[in-house]
């Protein structure tokens, strides 16, 4: 059996990126799961607090996503992933490598962010038809049209960009009715794919920095995720170790809002966020 990083009921196998574009073959192939989910330390730290997001995640195929998996896996499995599986980079690889004419549809992001992305993506994979897309600004009341809008295109690939929880409590709630052989929750890909925001420099990203450079780029916005973020990440992680498979819980009692308990550790957080830099730009000048 493969080495697999466990949070509670939630699977994350340590996979090569060969692998995991086997994976996606095969679930499009109705072998597996077909939503696909990507798991950093903010989606980690979600799953942990909430049991419906949790239960969501235990029913997809999820892939690692950022350093922060990597040293929990280390200290959790005692191996790090094989590779960093994130979504911005996974779903273009698997585009690209995919030649069987495929039928795309996005959904997510502003309007002009997801015109752009798709656009970008019928240019870069025309053997595949980008059918149809829409932006994630829709109300409650309008999420049964939305679903039988992308229903009526039938696409075998559904690009669900809207962030998490939201994307992958969508895609849960309604597997049945999308009508997509297989959905991905991919986050700020249109972002990236559409060239509204850049990604970080290959070398911070072959570091593992990438998250640095985002923090950098989009301080008010990021700077809570990655200091008390870092956290209750940690705390997640503990808690998913110590308690088991179904039964991680806040471990304080039924208190309505635990996340406000962690703002006061914020000076412990920045150190935590400090270490992990140190550590890997030791690793990358050191490395041969």
């Amino acid at each position: 059996m493969k080495r697999a990083l466990n949070l509670g009921p939630i699977r994350i196998e340590h996979l090569t990126v060969e692998e995991a574009l086997r994976r996606i073959e095969d679930a499009l192939e109705g072998r597996g799961s077909r939503r696909v989910a990507f798991c950093n330390a903010h989606t980690a730290s979600n799953a942990f607090f909430d049991p419906v997001f949790r239960h969501a995640l235990a029913q997809m195929l999820v892939f690692n996503d950022g350093v922060a998996l990597d040293i929990a896996s280390r200290l959790v499995t005692g191996a790090a992933f094989p590779g960093n599986l994130n979504g911005t980079d996974l779903v273009p690889t698997f585009l690209a490598t995919s030649k069987r004419p495929l039928r795309i549809y996005l959904l997510g992001a502003r309007p002009d962010v997801v015109a752009r992305a798709a656009a970008r993506l019928a240019e870069s994979y025309p053997w595949h038809e980008v059918v149809g897309y829409r932006d994630g600004y829709f109300s409650a009341a309008e999420e049964a049209a939305v679903v039988a809008e992308i229903a009526s295109h039938a696409p075998d690939v559904l690009l669900v960009a809207m962030g998490n929880p939201r994307q992958e409590l969508f895609m849960d709630a309604h597997r049945d009715e999308l009508n997509s052989r297989l959905t991905f929750g991919v986050g700020a890909l249109f972002d990236f794919v559409s060239g509204t925001v850049p990604r970080a420099p290959a070398w911070l990203r072959r570091a593992r920095l990438e998250w640095l450079f985002r923090l950098w780029r989009e301080p008010r916005r990021l700077v809570h995720r990655y200091t008390v973020g870092a956290f209750t990440f940690a705390l997640a992680m503990a808690c998913f170790r110590l308690q088991g498979v179904q039964q991680a819980q806040w471990p304080w009692g039924n208190l309505s809002e635990p996340r406000k308990l962690a703002y006061g550790y914020t000076f412990g957080a920045f150190t935590f966020a400090l270490a992990i830099v140190f550590l890997h730009l030791h690793k990358v000048i050191n490395s041969p």
